[in-house]
């Protein structure tokens, strides 16, 4: 720390405001990324400025990949310095939002989601957590989850949703559907890296939330995954009861694949 001091205090005001704002990235990024917080008027002197901190060993630019990226150090301290976070994040947010979409039908790695991770990330950063959880849902969340299985992804991604990042609190959104989409999602991972307790909480918060809305259909899916941790957990007359008042609203409701799964449900655990 007091050599990267040392070395902070030498640079002139933009250029620490520059190395400070790359450090906001997570990743290697491109010239024409970090351009966006070029602060000058001219190419050149931006080119300069990125070749006086690269000298100075506070940049390190990939010339096969044409990338420039932090020792893992040094973004630490240079983000630390870093005043403005949510305008910084918000210029980001901005950038990639206008990128083309990730294809989340053909993706097979994190690497394939790289805009979407930037952009969600860059929202959170900014603050806008009701604009990061609208982003989050639909097609993003089901590549990470479904097609992905990055449990521990969609942790790290959804923690900060949450107040001080206590998962046992509602998360800082303000439209209640997308409240409970985040919660459901956050309980799945939950429940698919093997904490079915603390998912069965998180369900139980959906299910008070669509109990509230009257989401008929939000319910039927939050009994069946909260039935699924009540059995993991070895509770198997909760089970059974989870999975009758679910037959029961499927019945009300006239959705006969509902009915069908409810009842080889129970069926098994009759069996048992």
């Amino acid at each position: 720390s007091h050599v990267l001091a040392y070395a902070f205090d030498g640079l002139a005001v933009d250029k620490r405001l520059l190395l400070s704002q790359i450090a906001a990235f997570n990743d290697p990024v491109d010239y024409d990324t970090i351009a966006l917080f070029n602060p000058y008027f001219d190419v050149a002197a931006f080119d300069t400025a990125l070749t006086e901190l690269e000298d100075r060993g506070l940049l390190e630019w990939d010339r096969n990949a044409d990338t420039y990226d932090l020792h893992p150090v040094v973004r630490g301290y240079s983000f630390d310095q870093l005043e403005d976070r949510a305008g910084t994040y918000g210029r980001i947010a901005d950038y990639f939002g206008q990128k083309p979409k990730d294809r989340y039908e053909t993706a097979e790695s994190l690497d394939d989601l790289r805009v979407s991770l930037l952009v969600y990330r860059a929202l959170v950063g900014a603050g806008r957590l009701d604009a990061a959880a609208k982003f989050y849902r639909g097609s993003f969340a089901r590549a990470l989850f479904f097609q992905l299985n990055t449990y521990t992804t969609m942790l790290e991604l959804l923690a900060p949703l949450f107040p001080r990042g206590d998962l046992e609190a509602l998360p800082n959104i303000t439209d209640k559907s997308d409240q409970s989409y985040i919660i459901n999602n956050l309980g799945l991972a939950l429940y698919a890296v093997g904490k079915s307790n603390a998912a069965r909480r998180e369900f139980t918060h959906k299910l008070e939330l669509n109990l509230i809305a009257g989401e008929t259909y939000g319910l039927s899916a939050g009994l069946a995954n909260y039935a699924r941790t009540l059995l993991d957990l070895n509770l198997l007359s909760l089970y059974d009861r989870a999975c009758t008042l679910r037959r029961a609203l499927a019945v009300s409701i006239g959705d006969k694949n509902e009915i069908l799964d409810t009842d080889r449900s129970l069926l098994e655990i009759a069996i048992v």
